[in-house]
């Protein structure tokens, strides 16, 4: 009996102090957790490295923007900014909060909605997002809207023979991986095919502007694509358009699985279709940069608790619509008009025409003339300093030889000719205004025409 209630108490005494072992163990596991949660919140966690990506949809000079992830249904938006998670361990509770300052159309998984913005609190595992309900997502995704001002100043002139690309940086930092792409329908047997053009610039400072002039599609093709650059060491003509991208987007820190899967998303609606801007007849203009990072983070500000050792954000802008001028359509200024631009170009290129041999110019004709354009006549009296009517007779020929169409408040298209017996030089070109207002132009279109009759509608003598 003695014997028997000496094992009861041995095993009585085993039991307790294996319950206390257990109970210690959970003890410290908590413990544990509470430690890593301190850590968390409070330090840098080495191996932990956070990569995004966001388009910001923007129409041409609207104030609303949207972050997106596919490409957009609606006019402005932006799509999809998704974040992925590199770490060689587990991470519980990981806090992951987004400012965003204005309206949210979308999270997954579903995250909190704050006053500031959206948060999730999720786990990290084999660099996959594991929510609280245990589902495992490839990143944190969200779509919303903001209003953000374009940083560009851009558009598109195309003479049936040239299609010119103006784009000009106004905002306040470099602009990078600029691509303008530029797409014409025409009607094959009803049914629509596209050339589609573009350039490519590597950079552009603040208030810098850049004009690239190309050749018009080979309409021998049923879909052609284009592109022209500053010889950039970022950009190999010998490699894909798609591969170039992908490169470019490594070369800025993802990884080249999240760059496929972004060109996945982007490539057909910037490059091939023409996505939603004009439709599927129409033409379609648009223009990609990549702002610097810090931007991206003023405009989407991003807490993560553990810290991670990097982060890298790459930002987007797409604008869409970007002005298109058909040099056939333009409407060209009446003759008192932009006078100071053909100021300009009088002085420059001093055109005129000449067929045949030059008779005497009738003093009727030169007064008919001066009175007919008053505020030309006005103009040039001040702006030349003519010495007799016949000298502001030919500089009023002059100014109205030449034709304007304004662009924009800065920039405008002009054409002019010069003859000499039956001979045409002909000039089309942008003409652009600075701050300061200084103007330079770019020749865009040069060529010569001959004739065997002098043309009905160049009927003075101009010397």
């Amino acid at each position: 009996m003695e014997k028997n209630s000496i094992i009861l108490s041995t095993f009585m005494i085993t039991i307790i102090i294996s319950a206390c072992l257990i109970l210690s163990g959970f003890i410290e596991l908590s413990q544990d957790n509470d430690n890593k949660k301190k850590i968390y919140n409070n330090n840098l966690l080495h191996g932990l490295e956070v990569h995004e990506w966001g388009v910001f949809c923007h129409e041409y000079n609207s104030n609303v923007t949207s972050f997106l992830t596919a490409p957009p249904h609606m006019p402005v938006f932006y799509d999809k900014p998704v974040i992925y998670f590199h770490c060689n361990e587990t991470l519980l509770n990981v806090s992951v909060e987004v400012d965003i300052g204005g309206d949210i159309h979308v999270t997954i998984p579903d995250a909190n909605i704050t006053e500031s913005g959206i948060g999730w609190i999720v786990d990290i595992e084999n660099n996959s997002v594991v929510a609280p309900d245990g589902t495992s997502y490839d990143y944190l995704f969200y779509e919303g809207q903001m209003n953000i001002s374009q940083g560009v100043v851009s558009y598109v002139v195309e003479n049936d023979e040239n299609v010119t690309f103006y784009v000009k940086n106004i905002a306040n930092y470099t602009i990078s991986d600029v691509f303008f792409i530029y797409g014409k329908p025409y009607d094959e047997g009803n049914v629509y095919r596209y050339h589609t053009d573009f350039c490519y610039i590597e950079s552009l400072k603040p208030g810098e502007e850049k004009i690239v002039n190309s050749e018009f599609f080979d309409e021998s093709k049923s879909f052609v694509t284009t592109y022209h650059n500053f010889n950039s060491s970022n950009f190999n003509n010998n490699e894909s358009l798609t591969e170039n991208f992908i490169r470019l987007l490594i070369k800025q820190g993802l990884t080249r699985n999240e760059s496929v899967e972004f060109v996945d998303y982007w490539f057909d609606e910037w490059f091939k279709t023409g996505g939603y801007t004009l439709g599927v007849t129409g033409y379609y203009s648009s223009l990609i940069y990549t702002m610097p990072q810090d931007i991206y983070d003023s405009l989407l500000p991003i807490r993560i608790s553990p810290n991670p050792e990097k982060i890298k954000r790459i930002g987007l802008f797409y604008i869409t619509g970007v002005p298109v001028h058909l040099v056939n359509d333009m409407n060209w200024s009446d003759y008192g008009s932009n006078l100071e631009a053909k100021e300009y170009l009088v002085k420059k290129y001093n055109p005129g025409f000449c067929f045949g041999i030059p008779g005497p110019i009738s003093e009727k004709e030169i007064n008919f003339t001066i009175k007919s354009y008053p505020q030309v006549a006005d103009f040039v009296r001040d702006k030349f300093n003519t010495s007799s009517n016949y000298e502001l007779y030919l500089i009023i020929l002059k100014m109205n030889t030449i034709f304007i169409s304004k662009l924009t408040n800065s920039s405008y298209y002009f054409a002019h000719s010069s003859g000499s017996c039956t001979v045409i030089h002909s000039f089309q070109g942008l003409l652009l205004i600075d701050e300061k207002g200084l103007m330079t132009d770019i020749i865009i279109k040069d060529y010569n025409e001959s004739f065997r009759y002098p043309p009905k509608m160049l009927v003075h003598h101009i010397s």
